[in-house]
């Protein structure tokens, strides 16, 4: 992150050369730690050797943000709680240069992130935890409590948005979140572009937003997000481009603009039973426009998917399928409604899709059949009359 502080941050060990007298006590123990390893910060920094944040330490007040960088190592132990001021963070891997996290607390022990100043009369809070493109492989976040963050990050232009954790780039497999709560948290509990973090057991406490996430990194949220509440969901515009599956969570997802599937892999979304999907006014699923894609939309009689409107009145665009969709795409056990236009047409032939026990509800109209070769309809309930017409004109 760009900021004022960088001119002491690139020297790793001018940010940490200030130690408590307790820690000092600590680290003469027998036998003697790795000279980096029981240093306590007293302002923030950068952190480019391996660093241990000691529970002899605890608590550490660091005014100032931490940039993990120069493939250094932080580790935090269990018990250890590290409080930020307002506007600073805490950043794994940031601006190219990687960098690595493993903070594992217990159940009794958890490591705690939270604010120095929990009451701010402008509501500006600490702005959470960032891990970037550059985090590590073997990063852990574990039995952990993370409150009291997010905000606007006026440092980076343009403004971004950040939650309690927020994720860009994190590559597959490099990091694994589990048993984590996150508490209090200002514009989302979870923030994830392009990123395809391991997320286990993540429970969100007073927080409205559980996770805001592109369509490339929904399908790293699991199934039901634990929480005190139905938990608010969304997911952006963009792209699936690599096969996905999206899991049902407590409350439907919105989706609050256009998502495509297609890419050159011939990516498939999943829609796993029981999701429901509420979409802002115009938003539309794309599937196999430019390059191929299918959707599989396949629920169960007792686990229905749902696609339709956030507002009934407004209404939404619906399904299209192109001239790429891939013929393995299928409707099933579904409930649509509330399109302004065709709940699900077709821009090409539609031989070998399936479209079976789908309930279609106050739709301008239910399927717009494709020229040639239709799809295969079994067991559907139409909203009305005539609303299962053919494209027109059709040569």
């Amino acid at each position: 992150m760009h900021r004022t502080i960088k001119k002491r941050i690139e020297n790793a060990s001018v940010a940490v050369v200030m130690a408590c007298s307790a820690c000092s006590r600590a680290e003469r123990s027998d036998p003697p730690p790795a000279p980096s390893a029981n240093v306590c910060l007293a302002t923030g920094g950068a952190i480019a050797t391996d660093t241990t944040f000691s529970l002899a330490c605890s608590p550490y007040d660091l005014p100032g943000g931490i940039d993990v960088i120069n493939g250094a190592t932080l580790t935090i132990e269990a018990g250890v709680e590290v409080r930020f001021h307002a506007g600073d963070w805490l950043e794994i891997g940031a601006t190219g240069r990687p960098g690595r996290l493993v903070a594992r607390g217990t159940n009794e022990r958890p490591v705690v992130l939270t604010s120095a100043d929990p009451v701010q009369a402008d509501g500006r809070r600490w702005l959470g935890l960032w891990f970037h493109a550059g985090t590590l492989e073997g990063s852990v976040l574990a039995h952990a409590i993370v409150e009291k963050g997010g905000g606007t990050n006026a440092f980076i232009k343009p403004p971004l948005e950040q939650g309690c954790l927020t994720f860009t780039g994190v590559r597959p497999d490099v990091l694994v979140l589990t048993d984590v709560r996150l508490r209090e948290c200002d514009h989302g509990g979870l923030r994830l572009a392009t990123s395809a973090p391991r997320l286990e057991h993540v429970a969100f406490e007073q927080t409205k937003l559980a996770a805001v996430a592109d369509p490339a990194s929904f399908g790293s949220l699991p199934a039901a997000l634990g929480g005190d509440a139905l938990l608010e969901v969304h997911v952006q515009s963009g792209a699936v481009v690599r096969d996905a599956r999206w899991f049902p969570q407590r409350a439907p997802v919105l989706v609050d603009g256009d998502v495509s599937v297609a890419g050159p892999s011939a990516p498939s979304l999943t829609l796993m039973p029981g999701l429901s999907l509420r979409f802002a006014k115009g938003a539309r699923l794309r599937v196999g426009y430019e390059q191929q894609g299918a959707l599989l939309a396949v629920g169960t009689a007792s686990e229905r998917i749902e696609l339709g409107a956030e507002d009934k009145a407004s209404g939404w665009s619906g399904v299209e399928l192109g001239p790429f969709a891939a013929p393995t795409s299928a409707f099933e056990f579904i409930d649509v409604h509330d399109a302004t236009s065709a709940a699900i047409q077709f821009a090409a032939a539609g031989a070998g899709v399936r479209i079976r026990h789908a309930i279609f509800t106050d739709n301008a109209l239910d399927i717009a059949l494709p020229c040639g070769p239709a799809p295969t309809l079994a067991d559907n309930r139409s909203s009305g009359p005539g609303k299962v017409k053919r494209r027109a004109p059709c040569p």
